[in-house]
């Protein structure tokens, strides 16, 4: 993914900008009700806050971060693999598997502390395609709203401008938890369920053109 662009979405039913200018980002989510009005959350790098109608809103340190942690997850699934490169992720090769068929290198990815943001406690493994490196499931583990885990499988997969972008199904355990790590053979032997699907919509990418 380029180092500086301009990512706009519709994400179940609001607004979503992404920005990136190497090491400075913007990430926006925006709707209006009539009960409302016009809502804006921006995180930057210097942090979260909320607008109300164009006018800046009191939050609790509580609210700030579950606000500030749902856009930065929305802008982190829509940006991958890009990110898996900072200093504080950790990647650890977990074998090689078959899924539907293909060979898929599993890595496993771990945060540090210190820049890892506030869920660096969270474990993810990623599904990487063999022959063309494309990142087709992805597993994660999250401690946030009482934990759980889910596992994604990529879908409607396009370019727009030069980028990758692709959808989810995303998927849950039936019946007994399963260990994240094993979520491919839960998912080859169908012991797992669909919970919803992750649909981009309305995607439009600028990036800037040399002269």
């Amino acid at each position: 993914m380029y180092d500086n662009f301009t990512l706009t979405f519709d994400f179940r039913g609001r607004q979503y900008l992404v920005k990136r200018a190497n090491a400075r980002f913007r990430y926006e989510r925006q709707w209006t009700t009539d009960t409302t009005g016009t809502i804006l959350d921006v995180l930057e790098n210097e942090g979260f806050y909320r607008e109300q109608d164009g006018e800046k809103v009191q939050l609790s340190a509580e609210d700030s971060a579950k606000y500030a942690n749902s856009v930065n997850s929305v802008a982190y699934f829509i940006q991958l693999p890009f990110g898996l490169n900072d200093g504080a992720v950790h990647k650890e090769y977990a074998g090689q598997v078959f899924i539907k068929g293909k060979s898929y290198y599993k890595v496993k990815v771990t945060f540090s502390k210190e820049g890892g943001g506030t869920d660096f406690e969270d474990t993810f493994y990623y599904w990487v395609e063999a022959k063309g490196y494309t990142v087709d499931y992805i597993a994660y583990y999250y401690l946030t709203n009482g934990g759980g885990s889910r596992f994604r499988e990529a879908i409607n997969v396009r370019e727009v401008e030069g980028l990758r972008v692709q959808d989810y199904i995303n998927y849950t355990y039936t019946g007994d938890t399963v260990p994240v790590a094993d979520y491919d053979r839960a998912f080859e032997e169908g012991r797992i369920r669909e919970l919803s699907r992750i649909l981009n919509e309305n995607v439009m990418v600028k990036v800037p053109r040399d002269e």
